[in-house]
């Protein structure tokens, strides 16, 4: 490992990743958009509230659906957003399940939002294999 690589590590143990701060991430609505006897869409809502003086764009959410009673279902999105500089967005995702009717189900959404900083040194630690930052969620209700 190089003197710069070394130094690098040594300042994020102290500053946190190259100063940037986690987003919050809530989940803040779970519905059926569409059902049928056999299935249907479920729909969930984020909140990424951005505490940075910096755009973090969001290049992955990775997230689990879990529907008692018709199983748990993973899923990799690319929303194609960002969030703004000390600001917040609002995302929609959508999970479709077959083979169970919904209506009444109690579900559970758990995942986590990647985030990938702008800038040179983001990249020194991107090619170092040093991890983005990221916030997890979770959320349940009844499905209505």
């Amino acid at each position: 490992m190089n003197r710069i690589t070394l130094l690098l590590l040594f300042s994020v143990s102290f500053t946190g990743c190259i100063g940037i701060e986690s987003p919050d991430v809530q989940v803040t609505s779970i519905r059926l958009d569409d059902t049928s006897t056999g299935g249907g869409r479920i729909l969930f809502d984020l909140l990424v509230t951005n505490p940075n003086d910096e755009e973090l764009p969001m290049p992955t959410v990775s997230y689990r659906v879990d529907v008692v009673g018709a199983g748990a279902f993973e899923f990799t999105d690319r929303p194609y957003a960002a969030t703004p500089e000390n600001g917040e967005v609002r995302l929609t995702f959508a999970s479709a399940v077959r083979g169970v009717n919904l209506e009444g189900k109690a579900v559970e959404v758990d995942g986590t939002v990647i985030f990938e900083p702008k800038g040179e040194l983001r990249r020194v630690f991107y090619d170092n294999q040093y991890p983005l930052p990221s916030s997890s969620f979770a959320g349940q209700a009844t499905l209505k």
